[in-house]
Formats: C-alpha cells, structure tokens, sequence
C-alpha cells in the first residue's frame, strides 16, 4: 500500500493533449465530437417528446373545460330562448 502512494508521487504527470500522438489527437476530437453530437440529438429528441406529450395533456384539459361550460351553458339557453326576460 505504501510503495503505491510513493510511486503515484514520484510519476510526472503529462497532459493528456502532449502525450497523445496526432493520429490519436484527431481520433479523440472526432470521437469527442461525435458524442456531443448523439447526446445533442438525444436531449432535442426527449425535450420535443415530452413537449408535446404536456401539451397534448393541456390541450385536452382545457377541451374538457370547455366542453363542460358549453355543457352548462345549452340548459341556461334553452331557459332563455323560453323566457327573454330572464336576461335582466
């Protein structure tokens, strides 16, 4: 346990960008970019699913709403198509 806590002492730590040789320098910033790329499409693709499925869940709230007005409304009118003067 000792003799590994003195040789992670005594190592000289290299950057990782100077100690990489340059076909493996662009073999990391394609693989880098390619999986900002599919985490990108992945977050875009759950945002717009999950937009539409809220707006889809509200949208069918507010046609429950008001279809139960309307439905509260159709016996106020007949009433009033019965008797105009209930209106004052």
């Amino acid at each position: 346990m000792a003799w590994v806590i003195a040789s992670n002492k005594s190592k000289k730590k290299v950057p990782l960008t100077k100690s990489l040789d340059p076909q493996f320098k662009n073999l990391h910033w394609r693989l880098l970019g390619s999986y900002l790329l599919v985490m990108t499409a992945i977050l875009l693709l759950s945002d717009v699913l999950i937009y539409k499925f809220f707006a889809r869940s509200l949208y069918r709230q507010l046609d429950e709403r008001i279809f139960n007005l309307a439905n509260a409304a159709t016996h106020s009118l007949a009433i009033l198509k019965k008797n105009p003067q209930n209106l004052n």
